[in-house]
Protein backbone atom coordinates (compact mmCIF):
# COMPACT_ATOMS: atom_id res chain seq x y z
CA UNK A 1 0.00 0.00 0.00
CA UNK A 2 1.46 3.54 -0.82
CA UNK A 3 0.46 6.18 1.20
CA UNK A 4 -0.86 9.63 -0.44
CA UNK A 5 -2.36 11.58 2.76
CA UNK A 6 -4.02 14.10 0.23
CA UNK A 7 -4.09 16.95 2.95
CA UNK A 8 -1.80 19.43 3.49
CA UNK A 9 1.77 18.64 3.98
CA UNK A 10 1.93 21.18 6.82
CA UNK A 11 -0.94 19.68 8.87
CA UNK A 12 0.87 16.09 8.69
CA UNK A 13 2.63 14.40 11.41
CA UNK A 14 6.74 14.08 11.34
CA UNK A 15 5.78 10.40 10.70
CA UNK A 16 3.20 10.68 7.72
CA UNK A 17 5.55 13.29 6.33
CA UNK A 18 8.37 10.96 5.66
CA UNK A 19 6.44 7.64 4.73
CA UNK A 20 4.84 9.74 1.96
CA UNK A 21 8.30 10.89 1.03
CA UNK A 22 9.41 7.99 0.71
CA UNK A 23 6.48 5.91 -1.44
CA UNK A 24 6.01 8.84 -2.86
CA UNK A 25 9.35 8.46 -4.69
CA UNK A 26 8.53 4.53 -5.20
CA UNK A 27 5.14 5.40 -7.22
CA UNK A 28 7.66 5.93 -10.33
CA UNK A 29 9.07 2.55 -10.04
CA UNK A 30 5.88 0.36 -9.74
CA UNK A 31 4.33 2.22 -12.88
CA UNK A 32 7.70 1.28 -14.94
CA UNK A 33 7.01 -2.43 -13.58
CA UNK A 34 3.55 -2.87 -14.58
CA UNK A 35 4.35 -1.01 -17.97
CA UNK A 36 7.37 -3.46 -18.32
CA UNK A 37 5.21 -6.39 -17.78
CA UNK A 38 4.94 -8.78 -21.19
CA UNK A 39 0.81 -7.43 -21.14
CA UNK A 40 1.46 -4.05 -20.69
CA UNK A 41 -0.60 -1.32 -18.76
CA UNK A 42 -4.07 -0.86 -19.24
CA UNK A 43 -5.24 2.73 -18.94
CA UNK A 44 -8.79 1.21 -17.94
CA UNK A 45 -7.20 -0.48 -15.08
CA UNK A 46 -7.04 3.15 -13.66
CA UNK A 47 -9.11 3.33 -11.24
CA UNK A 48 -11.93 6.30 -11.22
CA UNK A 49 -12.29 7.53 -8.01
CA UNK A 50 -9.87 7.26 -4.79
CA UNK A 51 -9.51 4.42 -2.66
CA UNK A 52 -7.62 3.50 0.58
CA UNK A 53 -8.24 -0.06 -0.78
CA UNK A 54 -7.71 -2.44 -3.17
CA UNK A 55 -6.07 -0.61 -6.29
CA UNK A 56 -4.64 2.69 -4.27
CA UNK A 57 -1.72 2.70 -6.43
CA UNK A 58 -3.32 2.57 -9.68
CA UNK A 59 -5.69 4.92 -9.00
CA UNK A 60 -2.39 7.62 -9.15
CA UNK A 61 -0.78 6.10 -12.06
CA UNK A 62 -1.64 8.77 -14.35
CA UNK A 63 -1.44 11.81 -12.31
CA UNK A 64 2.34 12.27 -12.37
CA UNK A 65 2.08 15.77 -12.44
CA UNK A 66 0.08 15.76 -9.70
CA UNK A 67 2.57 13.17 -7.43
CA UNK A 68 5.35 15.51 -8.57
CA UNK A 69 3.89 18.38 -6.61
CA UNK A 70 2.91 16.41 -3.73
CA UNK A 71 6.45 14.96 -3.70
CA UNK A 72 8.25 18.56 -3.91
CA UNK A 73 5.36 20.35 -1.27
CA UNK A 74 7.03 17.28 1.44
CA UNK A 75 10.03 18.02 0.78
CA UNK A 76 9.70 21.80 1.48
CA UNK A 77 7.92 20.83 4.42
CA UNK A 78 10.38 18.24 5.66
CA UNK A 79 13.39 21.18 5.25
CA UNK A 80 11.12 23.60 6.83
CA UNK A 81 10.83 21.44 9.89
CA UNK A 82 14.74 21.11 10.05
CA UNK A 83 14.77 17.72 8.91
CA UNK A 84 18.02 16.57 6.92
CA UNK A 85 16.20 14.35 3.71
CA UNK A 86 18.40 12.83 0.86
CA UNK A 87 17.70 14.70 -2.06
CA UNK A 88 16.06 12.77 -4.16
CA UNK A 89 13.44 13.79 -7.40
CA UNK A 90 10.23 12.98 -8.20
CA UNK A 91 11.08 11.12 -11.51
CA UNK A 92 8.16 12.53 -13.49
CA UNK A 93 10.33 11.67 -16.84
CA UNK A 94 9.41 8.29 -16.23
CA UNK A 95 6.22 8.71 -16.69
CA UNK A 96 5.40 8.87 -20.46
CA UNK A 97 2.15 11.83 -21.70
CA UNK A 98 -0.97 10.19 -21.05
CA UNK A 99 0.47 9.38 -17.13
CA UNK A 100 1.70 13.21 -16.19
CA UNK A 101 -1.96 14.32 -15.71
CA UNK A 102 -2.75 16.95 -12.88
CA UNK A 103 -5.27 16.11 -10.36
CA UNK A 104 -7.89 18.32 -8.42
CA UNK A 105 -8.96 16.78 -4.78
CA UNK A 106 -12.48 16.94 -4.00
CA UNK A 107 -13.51 17.82 -0.18
CA UNK A 108 -14.84 14.15 0.02
CA UNK A 109 -10.94 12.57 -1.05
CA UNK A 110 -9.84 14.48 1.92
CA UNK A 111 -12.48 13.38 4.98
CA UNK A 112 -12.06 9.91 4.03
CA UNK A 113 -7.97 10.53 4.53
CA UNK A 114 -8.49 12.68 7.61
CA UNK A 115 -10.58 9.82 9.09
CA UNK A 116 -8.23 7.08 8.44
CA UNK A 117 -5.49 9.47 9.51
CA UNK A 118 -7.21 9.88 12.84
CA UNK A 119 -8.15 6.27 13.42
CA UNK A 120 -4.56 5.01 12.69
CA UNK A 121 -3.63 8.32 15.48
CA UNK A 122 -5.96 6.07 17.81
CA UNK A 123 -4.14 2.99 17.76
CA UNK A 124 -0.67 4.83 18.48
CA UNK A 125 -1.10 6.96 20.87
CA UNK A 126 2.72 7.83 21.68
CA UNK A 127 2.29 10.30 18.55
Amino acid sequence: MIRINLINPSKLLYQHLMVEFKETEHISMFLQKSLNKESGHNLDEILKYFTLHKGCIKFVYNKGLYLAKRFKNIKIELHKRNFLIQNKQFKLDLFSYEYKNDWILSSNYIKIIMMRINEKLTLKESW
